[in-house]
């Protein structure tokens, strides 16, 4: 399909639920077509049924630690609209627990999900937003640098920790 150059086309991951609907939320209002990628399908289908607009809005179930999900969302974008104008890597988890209680296959599933999904989805957005002099948005978590962890928002400990270091210091 030929690019439409009259629209933009926004591709949001982790969209189905918080910031990431917050963010569907305001550019469908702003004009925008839509790709709502998440791993929950059933949040995905409520949140279309929500903007009622089949024409601007595309949901696709999308694991983003697995590289054949992210080529078929890309081949999907492609094929729909035929641009892409931003991405927005928006997908996280989190996990929480002193480090030296923490398996080593939890901190390579929030690296899969957190860092790699992001890199391995924008390099194969890239030919699409070149095209279009596209931009890219990358979501962090302020968990790296806030000052809780016990789950209720309150400050545990004043001392600023480097953030590379907080998590492995507390116990």
């Amino acid at each position: 399909m030929p690019p439409m150059p009259s629209i933009n086309v926004t591709l949001i991951t982790g969209a189905a639920s918080g910031l990431g609907w917050a963010m569907a939320q305001h550019w469908y209002a702003a004009g925008h077509h839509l790709v709502l990628a998440d791993i929950d399908e059933q949040a995905l289908i409520a949140r279309a049924r929500e903007l009622e607009d089949s024409a601007r809005v595309m949901t696709v179930v999308t694991d983003i630690t697995q590289i054949d999900d992210i080529a078929a969302l890309i081949e999907q974008v492609s094929e729909r609209f035929g641009r892409l104008d931003l991405l927005v890597n928006n997908a996280g988890i989190t996990h929480r627990s002193p480090a030296h209680q923490t398996d080593p296959a939890v901190f390579r599933k929030v690296m899969a999900v957190d860092w790699q999904g992001a890199v391995e989805l924008t390099m194969a957005a890239l030919p699409m937003l070149r095209e279009s002099k596209g931009q890219i948005i990358c979501i962090g978590s302020m968990a790296g640098w806030m000052q809780f962890l016990d789950g209720q928002h309150t400050v545990r400990q004043k001392v600023r920790w480097p953030s590379s270091l907080k998590y492995c210091a507390w116990s």
